[in-house]
């Protein structure tokens, strides 16, 4: 028990939920997870499994270099700042947008410009529906909106004409070239390159126009202004513990591909 609570599990927590690990923020309060504490024998078995293979294939790619590998780090770099995004949108939610959050007068508002779609249904019966239908029209507006926000405050300068540079010899001529700028840190052509060559090939097919990659630096703009918005503030314990299983998730993939690998070559 010490050593599991010292790897960050705590007994109030529920079990292992099969499609979000420890993760139960996503969980439905019906599901089978939520309705067994991992204060229990099976829990702690699945706790150590779990925490013994992570710690195989941590060792596995540690003996083998491959967290050293420059493809490895970036992808290491994006499993980080996708659980900052997450965290900091899961705020946003919590802070703004639960249903919760709407404002009395704004639900008896819709009611009364709704009245004849409620008939003759009291306030009190479609409130509940009314402040989650309020909740979700905010949900849509209020990202793009705060995104916007964020791009007037943040000193934005673009420069979309590198995107029309396709020749590879002007294009390590101008690698250095900022593509955009936030606050005066720069976003240089070479990293955009570089960010387009991990997509897949299907996604750099959707991107090939012109116009198309404006929308993609749009995307990568709104990205770097929540990451900032987030900040770099070290991470509690149950951020760092969904850090390591992504990571490790990640690793035993490369893992799973290599074996199959290594299989494939000893059949030829």
């Amino acid at each position: 028990l010490a050593y599991i609570q010292g790897k960050g599990y705590k007994e109030e927590q529920h079990g292992l939920c099969e499609k979000h690990g420890f993760d139960h923020k996503q969980c439905d309060k019906t599901e089978e997870c939520e309705t067994h504490p991992i204060d229990s024998l099976e829990s702690y078995r699945q706790i150590i499994k779990m925490i013994a293979v992570q710690q195989i294939i941590d060792d596995w790619a540690k003996e083998k270099g491959i967290t050293q590998k420059s493809e490895v780090k970036h992808d290491f770099k994006h499993i980080v700042e996708e659980v900052s995004l997450d965290k900091l949108v899961g705020k946003m939610h919590q802070d703004q947008l639960s249903p919760e959050k709407i404002d009395k007068w704004e639900i008896q508002k819709y009611y009364d410009a709704n009245r004849g779609l409620y008939k003759d249904k009291p306030f009190n019966e479609v409130e509940g529906e009314i402040r989650n239908i309020l909740a979700a029209e905010k949900d849509k507006k209020f990202l793009p909106e705060y995104i916007e926000k964020l791009k007037k405050n943040a000193s934005l300068s673009v420069n979309y004409d590198l995107l029309k540079i396709d020749d590879p010899a002007q294009v390590e001529l101008r690698k250095n070239e900022a593509l955009f700028t936030i606050h005066g840190k720069p976003f240089t052509l070479g990293s955009f390159k570089e960010e387009f060559k991990e997509l897949s090939p299907e996604t750099q097919a959707k991107f090939s126009t012109f116009e198309a990659r404006k929308t993609l630096i749009d995307q990568f703009i709104a990205k770097e202004l929540l990451l900032e918005e987030a900040g770099d503030d070290a991470a509690d314990k149950e951020d760092n513990r969904e850090i390591e299983t992504v990571k490790s998730q990640y690793l035993s993939q490369i893992l799973h591909k290599e074996e199959i690998d290594e299989k494939i070559g000893q059949i030829s």
